[in-house]
């Protein structure tokens, strides 16, 4: 029924979480125009919430279509801004680009190896939901297969995810090193103009508790 992420051209199944794809229904997936392409396969992906506020995370999920909106916004917005893949609070996964053949701009210097993935956070709460945390989950289990990305993330001494920003990714912009990385890390990891929020360490927890790696940064 959900014949999954398209990945170079190909379709990846993610079993048992609904994938939407601008191939599949262009209407709720239309792809995004603010992209560049003729790229070399992505090394990281970089993890964002829609409103980059912290939360707590929510049993079961809400009902939403807000991916659907989000990606209409990316696909039509003036503004420099697109992403790979929304994933909304019921768990439906929305995708607006092939990121194995073209880079979106969701992370200034860091956007020629990255792939950019937005959790969906509602107007009225920063909270994400336990549904939506597992689809996550999948998807980034897939996107390691098909394209060779390390399962880790990045923590303190204690294991805990690392939330501040890390000298070795920062923009140079900001004085850091603008160093390429690989396995997955969150926005807020690679500038100051984010904070703990994008996208929170819920996100990285339930990828640590899915059987990621953590790896001490940098």
């Amino acid at each position: 029924m959900f014949p999954g992420l398209v990945i170079s051209g190909s379709r990846w199944p993610v079993p048992g979480v609904e994938v939407v794809t601008w191939l599949d229904d262009p209407k709720r997936a239309p792809p995004t125009r603010k992209v560049t392409g003729a790229r070399k396969p992505p090394t990281a992906i970089v993890l964002h919430t829609s409103r980059g506020v912290v939360g707590g995370v929510r049993e079961g999920s809400r009902v939403s279509t807000q991916a659907e909106t989000l990606a209409r916004y990316q696909a039509s917005t003036t503004r420099q801004v697109s992403w790979d893949i929304t994933i909304d609070t019921d768990g439906t996964v929305i995708q607006s680009n092939d990121f194995g053949l073209a880079y979106s701009w969701h992370a200034s210097s860091a956007n020629g190896w990255t792939i950019g993935i937005e959790c969906v956070q509602h107007p009225d709460s920063g909270d994400l939901w336990a549904t939506q945390l597992g689809s996550l989950v999948c998807v980034c289990e897939v996107i390691c297969t098909a394209l060779a990305i390390p399962r880790t993330v990045p923590v303190d001494a204690l294991g805990s995810p690392y939330s501040g920003v890390v000298k070795a990714w920062q923009e140079k912009g900001e004085g850091g090193q603008g160093k390429r990385f690989s396995g997955l890390v969150g926005h807020r990891n690679l500038t100051r103009n984010r904070g703990p929020g994008d996208p929170g360490n819920a996100v990285f927890e339930t990828l640590l508790k899915g059987g990621f790696s953590g790896v001490l940064v940098p």
